[in-house]
């Protein structure tokens, strides 16, 4: 859980500091990374839970990097559409 924390908190401020730099709302932008990566979090979680119980430590990281991954993402969509917009 502590590597969920901490990852949330590099995604909300990784989305900041993008947007700044691309010129668009800051906190709009962490607002929708942080929100994308609890979600993700949150359904690979409850996924695990599901079907493996409650784990080893390792199995139990498997949502915070799904969810990083997901934040990549969506980071990734923002800066397309920031570049399109700015053209």
């Amino acid at each position: 859980m502590f590597l969920a924390k901490i990852l949330a908190i590099a995604v909300v401020a990784l989305f900041y500091t993008t947007a700044k730099k691309k010129g668009e709302s800051p906190v709009n932008w962490a607002v929708i990374g942080f929100i994308g990566y609890v979600i993700v979090w949150g359904l690979v979680y409850t996924l695990i839970n599901k079907f493996l119980g409650t784990g080893s430590f390792v199995i139990m990281q498997i949502p915070a990097l799904c969810a990083m991954a997901v934040a990549f993402l969506i980071r990734q969509k923002l800066i397309s559409n920031a570049a399109g917009k700015n053209s």
